[in-house]
């Protein structure tokens, strides 16, 4: 037998007091961000939406026997549905440093429209599209449940104010990171399914809890366990470039935040800042500028790549220069001259020069094989720290920052430090999810609003169209109207000639219509059956005048006149 819905939400409250009553973990305190919002933590029910599931909540005030079923009011949670198309590059020329950015959709009017439907079968009463919408978060952030070693998320909370779709930013080492990661954002969207949003409000208040660095959390990085495997055990100090002291840094401040936040928690950027300079100033000993030093000192900086170190490529291209001829040397110059002038024309200006060449494979083969690829990767992996200085080619200055190895392998270099660490704590938090089936798509509000003004456009040069013929009517109504009014005159002095020539005295008075519509405001003439004309028993109609009164109204003025002998 099927429950009355009245009952069958009684009997769910009396569920809901008795849950909380004998649970302590369960009892929401009076200053929680659900009890702010005044909506039931746990969730209703779940939509179906694509490859995805939409939760719904509902108002508190909907358990009260007081609350009619017309004001209830649900909620149903942000969609995050990942806009992977919109992924594009570009460099900050505040911070320095390259990135991906790309737009996320909140919400859409398609899919509040089937939380509406879905509802109303659930609860099994109507429900109207007014009593449903998102829920009214105020911030989010982007975060990840993995740490990356290629880029960074900001911790900064971002206004949210229930905007359809918001635009994230992701910051890049270097840009050809930062390109890598939005072709594969465009291509391959679920590989960032570690992604996630997090959502808070603005009366939340952060909170301090106590976070221990420790040397374990330094060692366990995977750029601190390659620099101890690329340098043997006699060798002291390392030197390491500015992109891989800030990966060095990153993870560490990761696996030291790991240890103590929930994945809910979102650093403040302040306290980020205080942990990443402290662990600079312990593991950064000094800095130092190298260009052309020996080959003692190159060997101790620390390159991903090994074989495309600075001194190494440069060795490399001066032996291959002298091999050239001197139109070809003089382009490859230029081709390191112009490389930051010119996009894409320096690679295409540095492969010419060795298209069908074999006599270069030893120099190539230093730094893998010889094919086209290799020697694509050969010139961006040296155009950024190679220059031409009129003779030959050398290092760009570079600097870099000394690490103590010694300190490193030594378990005992570093005590414990605890530091205070400033945090808030999200309301919400919802993967992102993707464009999964061709029924689910992404609203592309900024196509919308072109098809609007399109639409807009158009209607108005319709009204435009409309306005001239209409003008054209009225021009055209008016000039009858005065061609007649002077074939009356006319007509009317005749015949007051002719009386004039019977010596008969002519009386006259003068008379007019009410004042009275004559159409609508588009030059229309109508009514004038309403406007009496007419003069009585031996009298004659001797002129009448047409008069407009305003922009809709008119009268006729007009004489009477009679003869007496």
């Amino acid at each position: 037998m099927a429950i009355p819905y009245g009952k069958w939400r009684l009997a769910q409250y009396i569920i809901l007091v008795l849950a909380i009553t004998n649970s302590s973990q369960s009892e929401l305190p009076s200053s929680s961000s659900w009890a702010k919002l005044q909506i039931s933590p746990s969730e209703l029910c779940s939509m179906p939406y694509g490859s995805f599931r939409v939760n719904i909540y509902e108002h508190a005030n909907n358990h009260k026997t007081t609350t009619p079923p017309t004001r209830y009011k649900y909620f149903y949670a942000p969609i995050a549905l990942l806009d992977h198309k919109s992924a594009v590059t570009s460099f900050n020329n505040v911070t320095k440093q390259a990135e991906v950015r790309f737009r996320i959709e909140m919400w859409n009017d398609k899919v509040e429209s089937q939380v509406v439907k879905y509802l109303t079968e659930f609860v099994r009463q109507s429900v109207q599209s007014n009593q449903v919408q998102v829920i009214p978060l105020e911030k989010v952030v982007l975060a990840s449940t993995k740490p990356s070693t290629v880029f960074s998320l900001s911790t900064d909370w971002l206004p949210y104010q229930l905007h359809k779709s918001l635009q994230f930013t992701l910051s890049c080492f270097v840009q050809r990171d930062c390109d890598q990661l939005a072709a594969d954002m465009r291509i391959n969207p679920q590989q960032f399914d570690h992604f996630k949003l997090l959502f808070s409000l603005t009366s939340q208040t952060s909170q301090t809890k106590q976070t221990v660095i420790r040397i374990d959390n330094v060692v366990s990085g995977q750029l601190v366990s390659d620099l101890l495997q690329r340098f043997d055990q006699d060798v002291q100090q390392a030197f390491l470039t500015a992109k891989d002291e800030k990966r060095l840094l990153t993870e560490t401040i990761t696996n030291v935040f790991v240890e103590t936040f929930e994945d809910s928690d979102v650093v403040s950027p302040n306290s980020e800042s205080q942990v990443y300079n402290l662990l600079r100033n312990f593991l950064i000993s000094s800095r130092a500028v190298i260009k052309e030093q020996s080959d003692k000192m190159w060997d101790s900086v620390f390159w991903n790549e090994d074989n495309y170190r600075p001194d190494k490529t440069t060795k490399t291209l001066n032996e291959i220069f002298k091999k050239l001829d001197t139109e070809s040397q003089k382009k490859m110059s230029e081709t390191y001259n112009n490389n930051n002038k010119i996009s894409g024309g320096g690679q295409a200006g540095f492969l010419g020069l060795f298209s069908g060449e074999t006599k270069f494979n030893t120099e190539f083969s230093r730094h893998g094989s010889t094919t086209k690829e290799d020697i694509e990767k050969f010139y961006e992996e040296s155009k950024d720290h190679v220059e031409w200085d009129g003779e030959k080619f050398s290092p760009k200055p570079l600097s870099l920052s000394r690490i103590n190895l010694a300190q490193l392998r030594d378990t005992q270099s570093l005590q414990d430090r605890k530091v205070s660490v400033r945090y808030s704590t999200a309301v919400l938090s919802t993967p992102i999810n993707f464009v999964q089936n061709t029924e689910l798509t992404v609203t592309d509000e900024w196509q919308i609003l072109k098809e609007e003004l399109k639409d807009t456009s158009k209607r108005s040069k319709r009204l435009e169209e409309a306005n001239l013929i209409l003008s054209k009517k009225l021009e055209e109504t008016q000039k009858t109207l005065e061609n007649e009014t002077l074939a009356s005159n006319q007509t009317t002095q005749s015949l007051a000639e002719k009386v004039a020539s019977l010596n008969l005295k002519i009386e006259c008075a003068s008379r007019s219509t009410g004042v009275a519509p004559i159409g609508a405001k588009n030059g229309e003439l109508i009514y004038l059956d309403r406007h009496a004309v007419a003069c009585s028993g031996n009298e004659f109609l001797r002129h009448f005048h047409f008069i407009r009164s305003g922009d809709n109204n008119a009268y006729y003025s007009f004489t009477c006149c009679h003869y007496t002998l």
